[in-house]
């Protein structure tokens, strides 16, 4: 499941001087970042997800936000406890918001594939790895920068699992792929053991804290 996002909005003055800008104007940013918490299965998702990224990246270059920059909240939901609203004045939170359900959507994907051919295992764990390098790219490169307090599943024990249930997904995808094409009972034990091993990662993130709190 991602994140979805709370409503935001900029007082008029600061939307005119935005919508002169090297972006969107405005409206179609608001209407764009609302496409971004839309269904995850939604046609043309993947596109729209790319599109809001690039525009998020693109105001905090020109602009910045929170201290110097400009004073703009981003509201979203945690996607664990959807009542929960976090609001920061912080760039990488939005971006790191809009990266997670940029993921979120990969593992929707890899979930839609048939895993009872050999095409669809591969697409599938092609998914799960893409998502699970992008909950590591938050984990390494965003969170950090992020605010006090954070939501639960952008703290390093919700990304931890995040990335944990993807690399095990991935796994499993692999052992089935082999399974179908007839790969030796040595192989097979080994990747079966390596499922094991990733579900038990997975189990442990979950147990945390911060997550079963």
């Amino acid at each position: 499941q991602g994140r979805v996002l709370a409503r935001w909005s900029f007082n008029p003055g600061l939307a005119n001087y935005i919508g002169d800008g090297p972006s969107r104007d405005v409206p179609e940013r608001d209407a764009l970042r609302d496409e971004t918490a839309g269904d995850l299965a939604k046609k043309g998702l993947p596109a729209t997800l790319k599109a809001a990224f690039l525009q998020v990246r693109a105001v905090m270059e020109a602009f910045g936000v929170g201290s110097g920059g400009l004073p703009i909240e981003f509201p979203w939901h945690d996607s664990f406890q959807a009542k929960d609203v976090t609001t920061q004045k912080c760039e990488a939170f939005e971006e790191a918001s809009v990266l997670f359900n940029i993921a979120a959507m990969l593992t929707a994907l890899a979930a839609d594939q048939s895993r009872n051919e050999a095409e669809g295992l591969k697409m599938s764990f092609q998914y799960f790895i893409q998502a699970a390098s992008i909950y590591s790219h938050i984990q390494g490169g965003l969170s950090a920068q992020l605010l006090k307090p954070i939501s639960a599943d952008l703290t390093v024990e919700g990304l931890t699992l995040c990335h944990a249930t993807c690399a095990a997904q991935a796994q499993e995808c692999f052992y089935e792929r082999s399974v179908k094409s007839g790969a030796s009972d040595g192989l097979l034990s080994k990747l079966a053991a390596g499922c094991v091993q990733g579900y038990k990662r997975m189990a442990s993130a979950a147990g945390s804290k911060v997550i079963s709190s």
